[in-house]
């Protein structure tokens, strides 16, 4: 029995290893379309420039899924009415 329960084990460590042919690591440029994050002092902006009205219609395209319509907060952080020092600490 014991034989038997070590075979098994042994066998479990040996699949864990396995490639099993499923996925591919990620490319850098697949990494940069996901890498959207810009911290409360403006790091992680891309250059050039922008409007208020160009961000309102960004902000409503790809954020206020997760931060609500206004920024209020949502299945992500509160990004309106929270102190950007607060608000730093806690993303990073």
């Amino acid at each position: 029995m014991v034989a038997l329960a070590a075979s098994w084990m042994a066998a479990g460590a040996a699949l864990a290893g396995d490639d099993y042919g499923l996925g591919r690591p990620a490319t850098q440029a697949e990494i940069a379309q996901w890498d959207i994050d810009v911290a409360p002092d403006g790091a992680g902006l891309p250059p050039g420039q922008g409007s208020v009205r160009g961000g309102e219609a960004i902000f409503a395209a790809r954020g206020a899924s997760c931060h609500g319509e206004r920024g209020q907060g949502g299945p992500m952080d509160r990004l309106a009415g929270a102190a950007p020092a607060r608000s730093a600490r806690r993303n990073r």
